[in-house]
C-alpha cells in the first residue's frame, strides 16, 4: 500500500507476436528514494512459448526459463537497464496471451534502524497472433464472416456463384 522505493518497467518491441518472431525487451529500474538499497536482485521470467537468445546482463537459467541479474547496491536516484532477446517458438499456441514478468527485490535500513526487504513487479503482456497465416481464408476474412476488402468480397461472391452453379447442375441432372 505504500509507494515503492524503486521504479521498474518492462518494455518490449511488439504487442502482437507470431511464431518465429524475435522479441526484444528492455527492463529499466531506478531508485526513486533517498535510501541506499542493498542486495538488489532482478529476475525476468519468460513463458514456455519463448526461447531465450541473449541478454546484456545477468545469467540465464534454463530450468526457470529466467534471467537473473545481481545488481548489488542501488544508491538514491541511481538507475540501470538490461536488454534481452527471445524468439517465439514455432509451435506456440495461437491466440494465447503470454506475460514476461520482471521482479526486483532489495533490502534497506528503515528509519527505525530495522532491516526491511521489499519487492517490486513489472510485466509486459503479448498476444500470439491467431491470424498467423496458417489458413488463407482467415487472413482474407480477418477472422470474421464478412470480408473487409475488395478481394474478400470478390472471393465471397465467387463462392456464392459456385454454390449456385452446383445447385443448378444438381437440379438439371435430376
Amino acid at each position: 500500500s505504500k509507494p515503492s522505493l524503486v521504479f521498474l518497467d518492462t518494455n518490449c518491441n511488439n504487442q502482437i507476436l507470431r511464431p518465429g518472431d524475435v522479441l526484444q525487451c528492455t527492463v529499466y529500474w531506478k531508485n526513486v528514494s533517498s535510501k541506499n538499497l542493498n542486495d538488489v536482485l532482478l529476475r525476468v521470467g519468460f513463458p514456455q512459448e519463448l526461447t531465450f537468445e541473449q541478454a546484456t546482463a545477468g545469467n540465464f537459467s534454463p530450468v526457470d526459463n529466467a534471467v537473473v541479474v545481481q545488481i548489488g547496491n542501488l544508491f538514491p536516484q541511481q538507475e540501470g537497464s538490461m536488454t534481452f532477446t527471445t524468439r517465439v517458438k514455432m509451435d506456440a499456441e495461437l491466440g494465447k496471451i503470454i506475460v514476461i514478468a520482471s521482479n526486483l527485490v532489495y533490502s534497506y535500513t528503515g528509519d527505525n534502524g530495522a532491516l526491511n526487504q521489499e519487492e517490486v513487479f513489472s510485466y509486459s503482456d503479448h498476444t500470439i497472433d491467431s491470424n498467423g497465416g496458417s489458413i488463407a481464408g482467415a487472413a482474407i476474412f480477418s477472422g470474421g464472416f464478412l470480408p473487409n476488402s475488395l478481394a474478400g468480397w470478390l472471393l465471397l461472391l465467387l463462392i456464392i456463384l459456385l454454390i449456385l452453379l452446383a445447385v443448378r447442375m444438381v437440379f438439371n441432372n435430376a
